[in-house]
C-alpha cells in the first residue's frame, strides 16, 4: 500500500492500538494492522467495523468490576441508539440524572449501573441473536454486581483490550468489513 501523500510505500505492522474512534481514551486493540508512512508520519489503523466494535467493547465494559463512569456510559447508551431521556425512562430516573452520569458530575449509584448494564447486553450483543450469549453475560453481571463490585473506582481509570477480528483485504486499497482510521503524528 502507498501512502496517499508521498506515494511511498508504507510499513505494515500489526501493534497494540489505542481506539480513541470510539469515543473512549481507554480501549485499546491487540494486534491491529497498521499501515505507517516514514517520510510523511501517517498512520492508518485497519479498525473492526462500528457494530463490530461497538459489541466488542459493550461486552468487555459491562463484565468489568468497576463502576461506569460518564464516557463509559455516554458510550453505551450510544452504543444502543437510545437519546438521554429514553434510556432515562427505562432506568426509571429522570434526564438530568443521565446527563450528570455522563458527564461525571455524578457518579452512577450501584443499582442503575447494574439496570445499565443488563439493558446494553439486551440492546447492543442480544441485538446480534446470541441469546445464549446473553444469557451467559447476564448471570456475569449478577456475580460480579453481588460480590466483587467496585463502586470506588470507575471503570475509566484502567486501560481495556479488545481483540479484533482479522480483516480481509481484497486488494492494497480496498479493505472490506473494515474502516481505516488515519492519523497524523
Amino acid at each position: 500500500m502507498n501512502c496517499h501523500r508521498c506515494n511511498l510505500e508504507m510499513v505494515t505492522t500489526q501493534e497494540r492500538y489505542r481506539y480513541l474512534e470510539s469515543g473512549l481514551t481507554n480501549i485499546f486493540i491487540n494486534q491491529c494492522v497498521t499501515h505507517s508512512c516514514p517520510k510523511c508520519n501517517i498512520r492508518m489503523a485497519v479498525l473492526p467495523d462500528s457494530e463490530t466494535a461497538a459489541r466488542e467493547i459493550a461486552r468487555t465494559l459491562v463484565l468489568q468490576k468497576r463502576r461506569l463512569d460518564g464516557q463509559t456510559v455516554l458510550f453505551l447508551r450510544k452504543a444502543m441508539r437510545l437519546k438521554a431521556a429514553e434510556l432515562a425512562g427505562i432506568l426509571r430516573v429522570d434526564r438530568v440524572s443521565v446527563s450528570r452520569w455522563e458527564n461525571n458530575q455524578v457518579a452512577i449509584d450501584a443499582i442503575n449501573d447494574f439496570r445499565l448494564r443488563l439493558t446494553a447486553v439486551d440492546r447492543v450483543i442480544g441485538s446480534s441473536g446470541q441469546k445464549e450469549e446473553v444469557d451467559v453475560l447476564k448471570m456475569l453481571i449478577c456475580v460480579i454486581m453481588q460480590g466483587h463490585y467496585d463502586s470506588a473506582n470507575s471503570v475509566g481509570n484502567e486501560e481495556l483490550t479488545i481483540f479484533s477480528a482479522p480483516c480481509e483485504t481484497t486488494a492494497p486499497t480496498e479493505i472490506s468489513g473494515c474502516m481505516v482510521g488515519e492519523t497524523v503524528s
